[in-house]
């Protein structure tokens, strides 16, 4: 395994923000239900990448993490999440899906959708801010 230098961590900063900027504007348009977007732009990025997206997009990110197999139970909020998986994996339940994130997968979940979430056998680390119309 290579190792990683800061120079390669700012290179995958910037890549990972011009693809960004290139797959939307920073301005959420509504929504009829949650949406995944996978990544597929080569190796994921990291949780550094994460939090710079997402602080260029004017919102406030914050991570957190749970264990394999640690649940959350039915709520909602009265904001629109952005919530991006950086390690392992995690299903949110939603009305009618189940819905798999994976390393650098992206989950929008607009105000008051109901929804549950069950951590993968690896646990689980996330990003997630409310959208900029909402901080």
């Amino acid at each position: 395994m290579s190792e990683i230098t800061t120079g390669d961590t700012k290179r995958q900063v910037r890549r990972f923000i011009e693809a960004a900027i290139l797959s939307t504007s920073g301005n959420l348009a509504p929504m009829d239900g949650p949406e995944v977007t996978a990544w597929e732009m080569g190796p994921p990025p990291g949780e550094e990448a994460v939090l710079a997206r997402l602080a260029a997009d004017g919102m406030r990110p914050h991570g957190w993490d749970n264990r394999p197999g640690d649940r959350y139970g039915w709520h909602e909020h009265a904001y629109h999440k952005v919530l991006y998986c950086v390690r392992g994996t995690i299903t949110f339940h939603v009305p009618g899906a189940d819905l798999l994130l994976r390393q650098g997968d992206r989950l929008d979940l607009p105000p008051g959708t109901p929804h549950a979430a069950t951590v993968g056998a690896e646990g689980v680390r996330c990003v997630e801010a409310p959208s900029k119309e909402e901080t």
